[in-house]
């Protein structure tokens, strides 16, 4: 997404190779501790992906945080699924125990990527459904496991059928339990246009005005759109990416504030900290004690 790179110092990319001999851009592998177990996790440290993960929770205790936003049960969690998608800084904080199948897979091993869940505008991170429609998909994650350590022929094109047939399943539980549903394509296609364009460009476009000539539409006309769809105004999305990526460069990195500004193409470090003051109510500094 952006142009600065990670050195070893800084926050570690996770390439697609937790298990050997895998000639596969896809993985599965069962977790399982209990408590007063004894197991290191390489997901204690803040790291991003280069690939989806996608969890599947029969049980589970703990916390843990994607993009700062943390998911923390004192109590047992059980059947929900949780979706970490590329880029998003993620830390496994407190594991007490865990009863997990987990799914690692890149955009190249999907025949189809147009899933809801996948979306990184619909910003999924938890899948909640009824237990009967997990346990339905579990038993396709179980007969994937199967299918992945068998080595048999054929074993790609039914690994690839067996998780379509989940993306599809888990985006239909993720669509019938979103309160507001999407009625207008034409506006939901610009939505969706507007949200990956600022992915692509919010360190060198911050105007309204910019990414409405991208889109061939008036400010006024994309603003009204967002604001319709999402609740929030154009602007306040361009600006709500800027200060992710602020926080993960200041949290996760050793960066100093001023390279940090540099990255994000401030014109001073100055102005840099008044901005994120504004937005955060926090000083750069402050925000990384």
């Amino acid at each position: 997404m952006t142009d600065y790179t990670l050195d070893d110092k800084n926050l570690p990319y996770r390439e697609l190779n937790y298990i050997e001999n895998n000639s596969l851009p896809f993985e599965i592998e069962r977790f399982i501790k209990k408590k007063n177990d004894k197991i290191d996790l390489v997901d204690y440290d803040p790291h991003r992906h280069n690939f989806y993960v996608l969890t599947f929770i029969n049980k589970a205790q703990g916390s843990s945080s994607v993009d700062f936003e943390r998911i923390k049960s004192s109590s047992i969690v059980k059947k929900m699924v949780m979706l970490i998608r590329p880029e998003q800084v993620h830390i496994s904080e407190n594991v007490v125990l865990a009863d997990l199948i987990l799914i690692r897979f890149t955009k190249e091993f999907l025949q189809n990527d147009n899933f809801p869940i996948l979306d990184e505008n619909e910003n999924v991170n938890l899948i909640t459904m009824k237990p009967k429609e997990y346990d339905a998909i579990y038993q396709l994650a179980e007969m994937i496991l199967e299918e992945f350590q068998s080595k048999k022929t054929w074993r790609l094109n039914i690994i690839q059928s067996y998780f379509n047939s989940i993306l599809a399943l888990l985006s239909r539980a993720y669509l019938s339990g979103i309160s507001a549903k999407k009625d207008d394509n034409v506006h939901e296609d610009i939505t969706s246009k507007f949200c990956k364009l600022v992915n692509l460009h919010f360190i060198k476009y911050r105007k309204v005005d910019e990414y409405a000539k991208m889109l061939f539409v008036s400010p006024g006309h994309l603003n009204d759109t967002i604001k319709a769809k999402i609740g929030k105004t154009a602007k306040e999305i361009i600006l709500e990416r800027i200060i992710l990526e602020a926080k993960r460069l200041l949290y996760y990195n050793d960066y100093s504030i001023k390279e940090v500004s540099d990255i994000l193409e401030f014109q001073d470090v100055a102005y840099f900290s008044r901005f994120f003051k504004n937005s955060t109510g926090l000083s750069p500094m402050d925000f990384r004690l």
